[in-house]
């Protein structure tokens, strides 16, 4: 495996929500690992959730690079999570007990003797269900609310698996962007959450006035396999959207 170097990880500061865009497996696993020892190395706890990336796959690099991976478990430095097990409630994902559930980690990481916390998650429960991809971008929106005092989060997003209107809606939650190998600090498409509601805002106006809710019966299939799921998934958002990614969400302005 080739790793890419180039991307400075060491430039990331707590407080930093960052997106990382992958076409590539050893892309991902490239940033994904520096990003470990980084935070392994600085005494942070490191919360891993992940899918792709199939944990026993990861476990064995991390060993490659020299990182006692039994002892940091032991010892709370190191947690390594299935997407299953943290974004769904009730088959189903929730944001808000998702962004409660890493607020109460963020609780207890000082208590534990870390200096800090570092999440990295990859994204792609997005895509199980109908309503997912709504909710991925509220719930990215709704972190920019969350105190990251001591505390780095990294997203994971697989370009190919996701529309690229979800993605300029992601890119813009997010102060950091790492694209494959490029690190863009600060983001400049970024915005905060005052200036994302105001775009929402609107946006829904746009769509109340000219009347644009469209209904349709696109059937999204019976599975929990996403893969199958996200073309019928993607084309029901597009019919019922405004065409730029934009649905009603339940958010208090």
């Amino acid at each position: 495996m080739r790793l890419y170097r180039d991307v400075k990880l060491k430039e990331i500061n707590f407080g930093d929500h960052i997106c990382l865009l992958y076409q590539t497996r050893d892309e991902y696993r490239s940033v994904a690992l520096s990003y470990i020892k980084e935070g392994i190395y600085n005494n942070e706890k490191v919360v891993c959730v992940i899918y792709e990336y199939p944990r026993e796959t990861l476990i064995m690099d991390l060993r490659k690079e020299g990182i006692d991976v039994e002892e940091l478990m032991a010892s709370n430095q190191l947690e390594i999570r299935g997407v299953d097990d943290v974004y769904w409630e009730e088959s189903r994902f929730n944001p808000v007990e998702t962004l409660d559930y890493l607020e109460m980690k963020g609780r207890t990481f000082k208590q534990e003797g870390f200096h800090g916390m570092r999440v990295m998650a990859e994204m792609i429960f997005g895509i199980y269900d109908e309503y997912g991809m709504t909710k991925l971008i509220e719930y990215e929106m709704l972190s920019n609310k969350s105190n990251l005092e001591d505390q780095i989060h990294l997203c994971i997003f697989n370009r190919e698996s996701f529309p690229s209107f979800v993605l300029e809606e992601i890119v813009q939650s997010h102060n950091v962007i790492i694209n494959g190998m490029d690190l863009i600090k600060p983001n400049p498409h970024h915005l905060n959450y005052n200036k994302q509601i105001e775009s929402y805002n609107l946006k829904k106006s746009i769509r109340s006035r000219l009347n644009l809710d469209t209904n349709n019966d696109i059937n999204v299939l019976d599975t929990n396999n996403w893969r199958k799921n996200r073309d019928a998934v993607i084309l029901k958002h597009v019919l019922g959207s405004t065409g730029d990614g934009v649905w009603e969400w339940y958010i208090e302005i």
